[in-house]
C-alpha cells in the first residue's frame, strides 16, 4: 500500500490548440488532482482567484488541486496537459510558472505522457510521470519545499497523508504534534479555508479515487483503507463530494471533469466528453 500510494496517478492527459485569441477558452473550472500544462508554442495567461500566470511557448504551469483557474489565449496556443492524484508535500504546492525553455525532457516527457495515455498504457504513464516530477524538482532546487508552513505543522500534514485512512480523532493527531486542537483548528483555516476534518476527508477521497481505478478490491473495502466504517457511509461521503456513487465512479473508467456551475456556484464531476 505504501509504494502504491507514493507514486502518482494519471487521472487524464490531453492536449489544446487555442484559436481564441483573448477570450476565455472555458468556463472557470479546477480538478481534484493536481495539474501540469506545457505551452508547446504560443503565450497565453491563467487567471486564478490568487491572480494571473502569464506564460509562453517553454513554460510548464503547475496548478494544485481545486483551483479555480481559466485560461485566456494571447495567440495560437498549442499545449500538452496530464491532471494526476499525488500526495505529500508536493500536493500543496501553490500554482506557478516552471520556465523550462532549454530543458528538451519537459516538452518530449509530456508528450510521451499523452501517448502512453492514448494507448491505455497507464502503468507506464505513471513510472514516466515520477519521472518527470523527480526531474523537475531536481531542475527547481527541491521544489517540494513549502517554507511558508511552521514545521511542526509540516510534520502533522505529511503524518495525515501517508496515513489517511487510520481512525484516530483529529484531537488525537493534534496532540501528537503538540497542538491544541483549538490552533491545529485554527492552522487548517489559516493555509486550506477548511477544518482538519474536512482536510482529511479530502485526502481519503483522493486515496479511494486511486483504489477505485487502479486496484480490484471491493467497494466496502476500499471503504475501510480509506477509514469509512462502513460502506454506506463510504458511498454517502464519495457521493457528496463527486456526485456519483463509488460503483458508477469505478465502471465509467475515464476522467471526471470538475465544473463550476458560475450561476449556482455549485460543482457536479462529468464525463469528459459530455
Amino acid at each position: 500500500m505504501d509504494n502504491f500510494s507514493s507514486l502518482p496517478l494519471i487521472l487524464y492527459a490531453g492536449n489544446y490548440n487555442g484559436r481564441n485569441y483573448g477570450k476565455y477558452n472555458g468556463k472557470l473550472h479546477f480538478h481534484d488532482g493536481m495539474e501540469l500544462v506545457f505551452i508547446k508554442c504560443g503565450s497565453c495567461i491563467n487567471r486564478t482567484p490568487e491572480g494571473e500566470y502569464p506564460s509562453r511557448a517553454g513554460d510548464l504551469l503547475v496548478i494544485p488541486p481545486q483551483l479555480k483557474h481559466q485560461q485566456v489565449d494571447q495567440e495560437y496556443v498549442e499545449t500538452f496537459f496530464v491532471v494526476f492524484e499525488t500526495t505529500g508535500i508536493r500536493a500543496r504546492q501553490p500554482m506557478h510558472v516552471v520556465t523550462a525553455d532549454g530543458d528538451p525532457l519537459v516538452g518530449c516527457w509530456m508528450e510521451q505522457i499523452l501517448m502512453l495515455y492514448r494507448k491505455r498504457r497507464l502503468k507506464e504513464c505513471n513510472f514516466l510521470l515520477a519521472a518527470l516530477l523527480q526531474h523537475l524538482t531536481h531542475a527547481e532546487n527541491n521544489l517540494e519545499e513549502v517554507a511558508d508552513y511552521p514545521e511542526r505543522f509540516r510534520f502533522a500534514l505529511d503524518y495525515l497523508a501517508a496515513y489517511p485512512g487510520e481512525t484516530v480523532a483529529i484531537g488525537e493527531v493534534a496532540r501528537k504534534f503538540s497542538y491544541s486542537t483549538t490552533h491545529f483548528n485554527a492552522l487548517f483555516h489559516r493555509y486550506f479555508g477548511k477544518s482538519p476534518s474536512a482536510y482529511r476527508e479530502q485526502l481519503r477521497m483522493s486515496l479511494a479515487r486511486k483504489l477505485l481505478l487502479n486496484t480490484h478490491e471491493g467497494i466496502a473495502e476500499i471503504g475501510q483503507l480509506c477509514g469509512f466504517p462502513t460502506a454506506h457511509y463510504f458511498g454517502k461521503v464519495f457521493r457528496r463530494t463527486h456526485g456519483i456513487s463509488p460503483r458508477e465512479y469505478r465502471s465509467h473508467r475515464t476522467f471526471y471533469w470538475a465544473k463550476i456551475d458560475e450561476d449556482a456556484a455549485a460543482y457536479r464531476l462529468t464525463p469528459w466528453d459530455s
